[in-house]
């Protein structure tokens, strides 16, 4: 504004401003100002659902009857649906040895190949499903493997009932001893030893006593 140059039109108060009117063409030379369509954010999918329509299934924490019941029931889905090879993922340390025959029952059942693989540790009847695999059997490098049971039972109610209770325990225990020699290369003298107070194996010492086939990694 020079010195001498009459002011400005101001609008009294209460009427807006005239909009200055925009350009039919942009200057292509300015920023340009591209609309962004608004998109809904798709959640990603649940990775365990994924490895199981990959026929690949978990058995993660503590065996216990829930778990297995769980790892029963997914084998079975799986072999419903086709006879391709399946994968149980092992990273668990066993639980009561009364929640394995139903495990065992159902693998000796599938018409599809089961394999197994450790990541992390497999104990107990967790190691026993381990070396049940009907595929290859399989464990990390940094993988071990105890078949040291747990040896504490509770059991209550009348004399009778804990006298039946103490035999389904032993016959259990002579049911997964005689299983773990038919799948490995223990002796039936060191697989009750092993169930007993077995130490933990490290992977390749696993394979040496047949438990796996093969160890995975560097």
């Amino acid at each position: 504004m020079i010195p001498g140059d009459p002011p400005p039109e101001i609008p009294p108060p209460g009427v807006p401003r005239r909009p200055r009117p925009l350009p039919d063409h942009p200057d292509p030379s300015g920023p340009q100002h591209i609309p962004v369509p608004l998109v809904e954010p798709t959640p990603p999918a649940d990775p365990v659902d994924a490895l199981r329509s990959d026929r690949r299934l978990l058995l993660m924490g503590p065996l216990d009857h829930t778990t297995a019941d769980r790892v029963c029931a997914e084998l079975m889905l799986a072999d419903g649906r086709a006879s391709d090879p399946i994968e149980l993922i092992i990273n668990s340390q066993g639980g009561p040895v009364d929640a394995l025959p139903a495990v065992l029952d159902v693998v000796s059942l599938l018409r599809a190949p089961l394999a197994t693989r450790c990541i992390g540790t497999a104990g107990g009847t967790a190691a026993v499903v381990l070396a049940s695999g009907t595929s290859r059997r399989s464990a990390t490098q940094r993988a071990s493997v105890t078949l040291r049971l747990d040896d504490t039972h509770t059991l209550e109610g009348r004399v009778d009932e804990i006298r039946r209770g103490a035999d389904q325990v032993t016959h259990l225990w002579r049911r997964i001893a005689e299983h773990v020699v038919a799948v490995s290369s223990l002796t039936p003298d060191e697989v009750a030893d092993a169930l007993r107070r077995g130490p933990y194996l490290a992977a390749p010492d696993a394979l040496a006593v047949g438990l796996i086939d093969d160890v995975e990694g560097r």
